[in-house]
């Protein structure tokens, strides 16, 4: 507990509130002060003390000072200085206070009802350890969303790489492979044929080159003779050829003897019956002419197919053929190719050679016939090799378009990116796995583990505040409505709990008035809220019945200094009197209690209650007043019969005043002043005899309880005027309700007012 203050400067009105000597605290400290005279400035100091926040002073300080607040206690034994803004020790956390402030945070500002306050009331209700748990899960939901921001950048950075190939749990879950990089090679293949997917359907095979060598039917002509002429005849024009004409004679006769009729072309001699003519014509035949063309023919069939022409076209097959062969290498798994060219060469000049011989010789003796199948013979022997490298460089052709064939058809399917994509997906599966992209990966997949497992604890920890809520706050909403309806309020909270927008616990409450329930979280409309269900009254008694329900639920509370800044400011007598009787029960369960007030006949039955219901030996309730020094306040040691003496002849003049027509009082407010009047008077003409009574109703009954020959036996007799005054009294300033009637009826009042000074002369 706070035992005493040894130094408060600079801190608003209190300037220097303690001049002298420490301010002694007791163990419940009524301070009294009135309207601006630092009651207020003092909770605050206290709050700073308990959150060990010091900025909110700031603009606390006495202004024209200059200087930064100070402050000193004792509590427990230990002293709590405050000095240049801090602390030290760094806050004393076992005190609560209900001041505007407390209201203002935690239950409403102005007409409304904020996320603020619902939030700051939650954290307030739950108590240490509920909100140790709320604590625990703003902590994980907070920790939960800086690392899913972590994860959203890690998450967008690796997302920006993949260029929509993979997604993101698609490029973690990709598996590690041994052999990758050879699934990579046959992918770039893949790709490359399908970016000429169209070119590989319409590109042409390699073709076969033909290398043909004549038949025995292609040489008759070499083999043939003409059997109708005579020997004798060959032997004469073969005879004159050779004596005569020489090279080309058979030619020139052969063209000659055409022209030959009975007299000679040349010499006009008459040709008739020579031996060597008729030989001439029989030699010179149509069947001669005829195999002679037939032997010309065949030699210009050897000269265009074995000559350049037919040579031509077999290397113009070959390398048409390497032309494709290198296209095709490139989509086909094919070894090169030998070509034959070299052996083809060689052997087609030997076979034209001996061709163009054997037709050269037939055409010197057409009628001589040549060996056919010895010819034949050597055109194989000449053209083996020719023939055998054609026949392996067409075996080889016809595999090569096999597997051309087989790529072909593969192609039918290709063309649509599936290569592209496959490849891409190799790609990043081999990233996936390098030493920097294990390293990223390994860091979000952690990230992704740490915030499922954040967020399971954050959910078994908000079930656990759910329950702790649940269990807390049913008996809390009936304690709470117990103390409402013993200030006659017109209203009941319902429906308290904790909800978590943003993932941050706040509570909730329904307002019910005559059925009608309004939720505290809903904002102003055109129906009835929050803000016009419930007068400044309603407002106060509820935040202050929310602070006692907590107050007695706090575990804690027999270490806990509680400090009320006017709690009964707005309130009416009833209301004040229930909130002073629950003040009195809070005492007897706190370590200390420290109550501020502007309002005199509180100060006075609040210390006498306190001091009834105290159990302790000796003087356990301190009397204090702020009272005004100059332009500041000083906080001194009080006698609150003093006070009340003050507030009687206040209350005397008021009443006096009414009467003589002097006052300014309303009939209403003099009625007020019934009441304190005679309860005033008893206690100062019978010291001792009315402790522990707080309204005129209490002192009533102990009168008529009084022994006789005491030493309120006398005052039996005006028990009935008694009565009836405190009944008048009590009828307009019941609960928060005004009447109309007193004010309405002026001589009522008058009335009242003789009575009550009569009372006054008779007690």
């Amino acid at each position: 507990m706070i035992e005493r203050v040894l130094r408060l400067k600079n801190l608003g009105l209190l300037a220097e509130a303690v001049p002298g000597k420490a301010v002694e605290f007791g163990r419940h400290t009524v301070i009294y002060g009135d309207n601006g005279s630092g009651k207020s400035m003092l909770a605050h100091l206290l709050r700073s003390l308990a959150t060990g926040k010091c900025d909110p002073l700031r603009p606390r300080q006495t202004i024209g000072r200059g200087q930064a607040p100070e402050a000193e206690f004792v509590i427990e034994r230990s002293h709590y200085c405050l000095k240049g803004y801090e602390w030290q020790p760094p806050q004393c956390p076992a005190i609560e206070i209900f001041d505007d402030d407390f209201v203002s945070s935690n239950v409403y500002s102005g007409s409304a009802v904020d996320i603020d306050h619902r939030r700051n009331l939650c954290r307030f209700i739950l108590g240490q350890p509920g909100v140790q748990l709320a604590e625990r899960v703003q902590e994980l939901a907070e920790e939960i969303k800086e690392i899913g921001s972590s994860i959203t950048s890690m998450e967008s950075r690796v997302e920006a790489s993949l260029d929509g190939v993979m997604t993101v749990d698609e490029y973690l879950g990709s598996a590690e492979v041994v052999d990758l990089g050879a699934m990579i090679s046959e992918a770039e293949g893949r790709v490359k044929a399908e970016e000429h997917a169209d070119e590989i359907a319409d590109h042409p095979e390699l073709q076969p080159i033909r290398v043909s060598l004549p038949t025995s039917s292609d040489l008759t002509a070499l083999g043939e003779s003409i059997e109708a002429v005579a020997a004798e005849a060959s032997r004469m024009v073969a005879e004159h050829i050779t004596e005569h004409l020489g090279p080309g004679g058979e030619e020139w006769l052969s063209e000659g003897i055409q022209h030959a009729g009975e007299v000679c072309p040349f010499c006009a001699q008459s040709i008739r019956g020579l031996k060597l003519i008729e030989a001439m014509r029989g030699y010179f035949s149509e069947s001669y002419r005829n195999l002679k063309s037939r032997i010309e023919a065949g030699r210009a069939k050897v000269e265009e197919e074995f000559g350049e022409r037919g040579l031509r076209s077999i290397q113009s097959c070959v390398g048409g053929n390497e032309t494709a062969f290198e296209f095709w290498r490139a989509h086909v798994s094919i070894d090169q190719m030998h070509s034959p060219m070299e052996e083809i060469e060689t052997g087609w000049q030997g076979v034209r050679q001996l061709l163009l011989d054997m037709y050269d010789r037939k055409l010197a003796e057409p009628t001589v016939a040549l060996g056919i199948p010895e010819t034949v013979s050597s055109l194989r022997d000449l053209s083996a090799a020719a023939v055998a490298a054609a026949t392996t460089y067409n075996e080889k052709v016809e595999a090569v378009n096999e597997e051309i064939r087989q790529r072909k058809s593969a192609a039918e399917g290709e063309g649509d990116g599936n290569a592209r994509r496959g490849l891409s997906r190799l790609r990043l599966q081999e990233r996936r796995w390098s030493q920097e992209g294990r390293s990223e990966c390994d860091s979000l997949l952690d990230l992704r583990k740490k915030r499922k497992e954040l967020e399971a604890e954050k959910e078994q920890a908000r079930k656990k505040l759910e329950e702790h809520l649940s269990a807390f706050t049913q008996q809390y909403e009936s304690e709470l409505n117990a103390f409402l309806e013993k200030c006659g309020t017109s209203f009941k909270l319902k429906k308290l709990e904790a909800k978590f927008p943003s993932g941050k616990p706040a509570s909730d409450f329904c307002i019910c008035v005559l059925g009608y329930e309004a939720k505290a979280s809903a904002g102003p409309s055109d129906r009835p809220h929050f803000g016009t269900m419930m007068s400044d009254g309603d407002k106060r008694i509820l935040a202050f019945a929310l602070f006692l329900a907590r107050m007695k639920k706090d575990e804690d509370l027999a270490r806990k200094i509680v400090v009320l800044d006017d709690p009964v400011s707005s309130l009416g007598l009833n209301r004040s009197l229930t909130t002073m009787q629950a003040v009195v029960d809070l005492a007897q369960d706190c370590a200390q209690l420290i109550v501020l007030t502007h309002d005199a006949d509180f100060a006075v039955l609040c210390h006498d209650a306190l001091a009834l219901a105290s159990t302790e030996e000796g003087r356990s309730v301190e009397s204090l007043r702020l009272k005004g020094a100059d332009d500041w306040s000083v906080l001194e040691p009080c006698d609150l019969d003093g006070l009340y003496r003050t507030a009687y002849e206040h209350n005397i003049g008021t009443i006096e005043g009414f009467l003589s027509g002097t006052g300014t009082a309303h009939a209403h407010d003099v009625v007020k002043c019934f009441r304190p009047v005679i309860e005033t008077l008893l206690r100062f003409k019978y010291p001792g005899a009315f402790k522990g009574t707080r309204t005129l109703g209490d002192m009533i009954a102990r009168i008529e309880g009084a022994r006789e020959g005491g030493q309120l036996a006398h005052l039996e007799g005006h028990v009935a005027e008694l009565r009836e005054v405190n009944d008048y009294s009590w009828r307009p300033l019941h609960g928060n309700r005004h009447t109309d009637r007193v004010g309405g009826q002026e001589h009522e009042v008058r009335t009242f007012a003789r009575r009550v000074l009569k009372l006054r002369n008779a007690i």
